[in-house]
């Protein structure tokens, strides 16, 4: 009887090992023997043990050839593509700036002309009425206000206790 349930509690642990396995697997997590022990909440010995360890090894080749068929095939970028995508951003990057600079100088070359075309009498009418103007806001804020009396003196309230 306690054979019997100590062989089921084994068998129970195997097939939540080997579960794991495979949701690592699907995930696309390293598969290590510590992380399916840990994961799995079971012993570093029992993923080791026969008929487990052989899964575990299997999954961890699977992992690596797949791996390494994603880098053959372009699936997976290289480190080269990587450097040469980078290259060719940074290229892109100072056209762009280039563009923006030389924009950036027309639209200035053209308000210069505006301001030239507009004559020095015109400028000057337009800053002294600019001038004007501020002058009666400052007037305006420091004038005296009137007190306010008009309701007459005020009277203390009575008190109450």
């Amino acid at each position: 009887m306690l054979r019997a349930a100590r062989k089921k509690e084994s068998l129970a642990k195997r097939a939540k090992v080997l579960a794991v396995v495979d949701d690592m697997k699907g995930k696309g997590e390293p598969i290590t023997f510590l992380g399916v022990a840990k994961a799995a909440q079971v012993s570093n010995w029992l993923v080791y043990a026969e008929g487990v360890g052989e899964h575990i090894e299997a999954a961890r080749k699977a992992q690596t050839t797949g791996r390494a068929r994603e880098r053959k095939t372009g699936a997976a970028a290289s480190p080269a593509s990587v450097a040469t995508d980078l290259e060719l951003a940074r290229a892109e990057l100072r056209a762009l700036r280039e563009e923006r600079d030389q924009l950036k100088a027309a639209v200035q070359r053209g308000l210069g002309q505006r301001v030239g075309r507009a004559g020095h009498a015109e400028l000057v009418s337009r800053i002294n009425e600019l001038t004007a103007a501020n002058q009666a806001l400052a007037d305006k804020l420091t004038a005296p206000r009137p007190t306010r009396t008009a309701c007459g003196p005020r009277s203390p309230r009575p008190r109450t206790t």
